[in-house]
């Protein structure tokens, strides 16, 4: 296992197309074909992923995003259903 495990992911300076590739958000039938068909998830895993952006926060350099994913600060703090709303 050592010896086939690669740490981390390729850097590149820009991905064309990525946001094509999420759910646009407007049916669960979105967040199925690329969470369950397309990343082979269930929905267990694919709610614990979403729900993982509830907390936190994006760095420019390291994802494109920078902030918390919620409307402020006071809201990324709360552990509730707030990001799926």
């Amino acid at each position: 296992m050592v010896h086939t495990f690669l740490w981390g992911r390729q850097k590149a300076s820009s991905c064309s197309g990525s946001g094509d590739r999420l759910p646009k958000g407007e049916s669960c039938k979105d967040s199925q074909e690329v969470f369950l068909d397309r990343m082979g998830l269930t929905w267990k895993d694919a709610t614990a992923l979403l729900g993982a952006h509830t907390v936190g926060r994006g760095q420019n350099h390291l994802s494109g995003h920078h902030g918390t994913w919620m409307p402020n600060v006071e809201k990324a703090m709360q552990w509730d259903k707030g990001y799926y709303e």
